[in-house]
């Protein structure tokens, strides 16, 4: 198998598991039977991610799998998929469909993948069309969306353009307003960042405090929310049969939302 179709059921694998019902407990036994429980700790918020049923699950097991295919331990990544994959009860035809590379699970052997993997045509383009944010944790974001979008794992891409849209929009209101009102975007109570609904009802009500920076208006918001909407915030719900049409819509919103608010954040500072 080469590279390419091994980080393709890589991607797809960890989309699917993150639909799947495990937690922290399941996670920690199969890293610990298979060897990598240190490297697991090691991944960032891969344990904490599961632990909390975070959106970004699928994400740190892809982290973590890529990590021990960098450490040379192949084999090890394979084992801890098809442990997963067996604890789950595998893929039903709707989930194989979805994720087409799962099949090679099927005839996997603790480490022996098949090397026959479904020829698959996906998108060559990318879904958002954004370099060089000089920030690297946007940077490495926008390119596991369109990693994940050139694979065919088309929720994972929508689900992860929502928290860079998120995340954007946090960094506008910290920008924009003195630590004195950080209850704005942040709830001290909890110790976290309000829901992105709450945001953006907070943005909406700000817009005017934006009036000098172009595109920072009622369009914006728009974009925003189409994206929000359509990425559904529960894992276990993911939509099945999105048209090319629609994902290169949302693409457009995205990109559009996206380098507005980047654009907003540089004149900033």
């Amino acid at each position: 198998m080469s590279d390419e179709e091994l980080h393709k059921l890589y991607t797809q694998f960890s989309y699917f598991i993150a639909t799947q019902d495990l937690d922290y407990h399941d996670w920690k036994r199969i890293t610990t039977e298979q060897g990598a429980c240190t490297t697991a700790q090691s991944t960032e918020r891969f344990f904490q991610s599961w632990e909390w049923s975070d959106d970004d699950r699928a994400n740190r097991t892809l982290r973590l799998l890529k990590k021990l295919d960098e450490f040379g331990e192949t084999g090890t990544a394979t084992a801890i998929m098809s442990q997963a994959y067996e604890l789950v009860g595998g893929a039903d035809p709707e989930e194989l469909e979805e994720f087409p590379t799962l099949q090679a699970i099927e005839s996997l052997d603790r480490g022996e993948l098949s090397t026959t993997i479904p020829v698959i045509t996906h998108p060559t383009e990318p879904f958002l069309d954004i370099t060089n944010t000089r920030d690297d944790f946007y940077d490495e974001l926008i390119a596991n969306i369109n990693d994940s979008y050139r694979m065919g794992v088309y929720d994972g891409a929508i689900v992860l353009t929502r928290k860079l849209l998120e995340n954007l929009v946090i960094d506008l209101l910290r920008k924009q307003y003195p630590r004195s009102e950080i209850d704005l975007y942040y709830d001290t109570d909890w110790g976290k960042f309000h829901m992105f609904s709450t945001l953006l009802e907070t943005f909406e009500s700000k817009l005017l405090d934006f009036k000098h920076h172009p595109g920072v208006d009622a369009t914006l918001l728009e974009e925003i929310n189409t994206l929000r909407t359509s990425a559904n915030s529960d894992a276990h719900s993911i939509v099945t049969n999105r048209s090319q049409a629609e994902m290169e819509a949302l693409g457009d919103a995205a990109e559009h939302a996206a380098k507005v608010m980047f654009r907003t954040l540089a004149n900033m500072d």
